[in-house]
């Protein structure tokens, strides 16, 4: 019998070099090489490659005889003096003029251009308030920036405040607030004892235009015209907390019948310690790995909730874990995969990469300092910046093209020493993003919005962590009506932290987060999503530009200094309705609330009514 040769047919040979050719793609798509990608930051706004355009002249600005707050503060008193500061540096954001002055050197405005905000309880220790009166019934403007003492003065001018009874002051809790206070779409309560006022129990006059009461329903804040000018009264002692900026800049706005003032208008998500080299720990709830759980069910939900509510993501990356603060620092375990798959999906959505830190040991030399948040310090400037650098470089090899610009301080603490040292590793840093609320540690690296003297922008975060609570709110809300801003960060292992958590799975952290950012969304759907070098840009283009405005028969007509090419942000408010615009887009916030957009360095904001 004749044996037959074995022979291989043609579409078999096709079939073995396709499975040949796929095993090889699919190695090379597990490999670092081929997933290392590029990818470029958003430019960076330079003043001196764009200039800047005046709308006026130095001698046509002082002929608008624009508004001029007078602050009258208490020099000796440490309660006068906080709400002074926080008057002070909301009437800087807002971009107006002012002058402070002591209570006993204070006899009165020279003219009714001067807005008078009060920072005194005791009215009788004015040396002359006579002008109160008379100068708000010719058409003056006077806010009580606390609540009063019930004085002989007081007892004098209750009534002309739209007081009907006045009795004993007393703590109050909670709040109720109209949606004007904050530009949003609706009234807001927030009814736990985390917002208290020393008040005034009051009651108002029927036609007093009440903003806020608290939760027993005292009136906190009111405007009441007298003759032809305005009296606004914060019935409280809430003033004197940074987090209640926005509720300065919303009592300041109603002391006139039209109010606009510029805003960021932006929006901020960062992701801390992301991407960062995930530990393989097991964790039972999950039943799986701690680097698989990131994986598997926290990124692919966090990229879903961004996707859902607009945002851009701002992850800022950590090389390793390992507490050394001497060099040389180069680790052998140190691995790129997690920058590398992470890293790809944050570029991808449109979001940025910043640097967290070569470890997450905070830039301080201060023992003191380190040792309350168990770190080591580190021994000198030069072993800092050597650190920076070696992050970047880390960065670097696997996004070659890409500009790194934003850095986020390890548990938001960071030295006089350490700023420097990040300065000398890392000439390219143009954005330090830190913490926004007061510290009373002094721990902190606590900013306000600005452009520092060397360049830098201080572009600070506002709130924190996957848990929806009335202090997040009310902290975002306040950044929101000061600065048309809301700036949050989280942390993966927040998942796992006891003390970030309270004890609550990721399923119920993920629902709190998603109703928070509904809730603002729903509240704020006009800001806009940035990375922080998009916010820094506006930043600076912000703190360049000097905005003047003139009160005309018809609406505002805007003139902005310092202009650059783009479109500029205010919010106005007023009880008028909007008609001719020129140079501008006006959106209806609220009954007396817009956001106005100005394409121009000259704009008209037509009004009637």
């Amino acid at each position: 019998m004749k044996k037959d040769n074995f022979k291989l047919g043609k579409q078999i040979y096709i079939i073995l070099l396709f499975i040949l050719v796929l095993g090889l793609l699919l190695q090379l798509t597990r490999s670092e090489a081929l997933l290392r990608v590029g990818g470029k930051n958003a430019p960076l706004v330079d003043a001196e490659q764009f200039p800047t355009q005046q709308a006026l002249a130095p001698e046509n600005v002082e002929a608008l005889n624009e508004p001029v707050y007078v602050i009258v503060t208490d020099e000796s008193n440490t309660y006068s003096q906080r709400i002074r500061s926080n008057v002070e540096q909301t009437l800087t954001y807002m971009k107006k003029p002012y002058r402070t002055v002591n209570y006993s050197q204070f006899n009165g405005p020279g003219s009714e251009q001067e807005h008078v905000i009060i920072t005194v309880s005791a009215l009788d220790r004015l040396p002359n308030n006579e002008w109160l009166e008379t100068f708000v019934h010719g058409g003056g403007h006077v806010m009580f920036a606390t609540v009063l003492e019930p004085d002989n003065t007081f007892y004098r001018i209750y009534r002309k405040l739209g007081i009907r009874e006045a009795g004993f002051q007393a703590n109050t809790q909670g709040l109720n607030i109209s949606s004007e206070v904050f530009a949003s779409k609706e009234d807001t309560a927030f009814n736990t004892d985390m917002i208290e006022n020393t008040a005034m129990q009051v009651r108002l006059d029927e036609g007093t235009v009440m903003l806020a009461d608290s939760t027993e329903h005292v009136p906190i804040l009111w405007q009441q015209p007298y003759g032809d000018g305005e009296f606004v009264l914060l019935n409280g002692t809430m003033l004197q907390e940074k987090s209640s900026r926005g509720f300065t800049a919303a009592s300041i706005s109603l002391m006139d019948k039209d109010f606009i003032y510029p805003i960021l208008n932006a929006k901020l998500m960062y992701i801390d310690d992301f991407p960062a080299p995930f530990k393989q720990d097991m964790l039972p709830d999950y039943k799986r790995t701690y680097n698989r759980f990131i994986k598997e069910i926290w990124w692919p939900d966090m990229v879903r909730v961004a996707a859902m509510y607009g945002y851009k993501f701002t992850g800022v990356a950590i090389e390793t874990y390992a507490d050394k603060v001497n060099g040389p620092f180069t680790e052998e375990d140190s691995s790129p995969k997690d920058l590398i798959m992470y890293g790809r999906d944050v570029l991808k959505s449109g979001g940025e990469i910043g640097i967290h830190g070569y470890n997450h040991e905070s830039l301080v030399t201060d023992h003191k300092i380190s040792n309350k948040f168990g770190y080591n310090a580190w021994p000198s400037a030069q072993e800092m910046a050597e650190s920076v650098k070696a992050v970047t470089v880390f960065v670097n090899d696997v996004f070659p093209n890409y500009e790194l610009r934003t850095y986020v301080p390890p548990s938001n603490v960071l030295g006089a020493d350490g700023r420097e040292a990040l300065k000398a590793g890392w000439p390219g840093l143009r954005t330090i993003s830190s913490m926004y609320s007061e510290d009373l540690e002094s721990a902190s690296y606590v900013q306000e919005f600005e452009i520092a003297k060397d360049g830098i922008a201080e572009l600070p975060r506002v709130t924190s962590g996957f848990v929806y609570d009335e202090f997040e709110k009310w902290a975002s809300m306040n950044a929101i009506g000061t600065l048309g801003v809301f700036s949050h960060f989280v942390h993966p292992d927040d998942v796992i932290a006891p003390d970030r958590n309270q004890n609550k799975t990721w399923d119920q952290l993920y629902r709190e987060f998603t109703e928070y950012l509904k809730d603002t969304n729903d509240q704020f759907s006009w800001l806009r999503p940035m990375t922080a070098t998009e916010a820094t840009n506006e930043l600076v283009r912000y703190a360049d530009s000097d905005p003047h405005f003139q009160q005309t028969a018809d609406g505002i007509q805007g003139y902005i200094n310092g202009y650059t090419d783009g479109d500029f942000y205010y919010l106005l408010r007023s009880d008028k309705k909007v008609t001719k615009l020129e140079h501008a887009e006006v959106t209806r916030l609220n009954g007396h609330m817009y956001l106005v957009k100005a394409t121009a360095k000259q704009f008209k904001i037509g009004l009637d009514g």
